[in-house]
């Protein structure tokens, strides 16, 4: 059984992709990266989802525990994560407008 960050750096290295090109696209250090691959560290969850994302898995499959998602599962996982993206702007937005609207009965 292969631990999580050697299928990890299996699926790196099945792309010709280096460290520096996956660490860039996951927006983390090379370094952290590096450690993930080795077992130097856990990952957590979000992160697990974001590299499964990324390679066209799935978690579970990272885990060592089943194939890779269907393209329709992966699509779906999209979706739910672009929602929480809108979801996180329409905060922001409504706090701007909460700010600007304070200011202007200044």
């Amino acid at each position: 059984m292969k631990t999580t960050g050697e299928i990890i750096k299996q699926l790196r290295l099945e792309k010709n992709m280096t460290q520096r090109e996956v660490s860039k696209a996951l927006k983390i250090t090379g370094p952290a990266l590096s450690k993930i691959e080795n077992g130097g560290t856990s990952i957590n969850t979000n992160r697990l989802k974001q590299i499964a994302v990324f390679f066209g898995v799935s978690t579970g499959y990272l885990l060592d525990e089943e194939r890779p998602i269907s393209e329709m599962e992966l699509l779906k996982y999209r979706i739910v994560q672009r929602e929480q993206e809108i979801a996180a702007l329409q905060s922001k937005v409504i706090a701007l407008y909460d700010e600007a609207r304070a200011l202007g009965k200044r």
